[in-house]
């Protein structure tokens, strides 16, 4: 996401991945190719999702990870929350299958 390229955000993922953004108890659903394009477009503000504290479960070719996240904008703590990736090995390598998150302004500033 930092580096705007959707080529690269796409490519972590399996085509057609749902997202599950939860924003104020209610969820907002877009494909990775969705997600992509919005990150992929020029702007001049600095975007950065820091993860801390993962929580990693692998069975074989599955995998799940849960991690707290702060987002920064510019620098400064804009949302935070937790995300929870599905993750498969396919092809020699991990990819997202699936990614849900919570969102909260009320960690903003802190």
């Amino acid at each position: 996401m930092t580096r705007r390229d959707p080529a690269a955000i796409k490519a972590a993922a399996l085509p057609g991945t749902i997202l599950v953004l939860m924003r104020d108890g209610k969820p907002e659903q877009m494909t990775i190719e969705a997600f992509a394009d919005h990150f992929g477009k020029p702007s001049d503000k600095h975007m950065e999702e820091r993860i801390h504290d993962p929580l990693v479960r692998i069975d074989h070719d599955l995998a799940v990870v849960w991690a707290p996240f702060e987002f920064l904008v510019d620098g400064k703590k804009d949302h935070c929350g937790t995300d929870l990736f599905n993750v498969v090995h396919a092809d020699g390598r991990w990819v997202i299958a699936g990614i849900a998150d919570t969102g909260s302004k009320g960690c903003a500033g802190k």
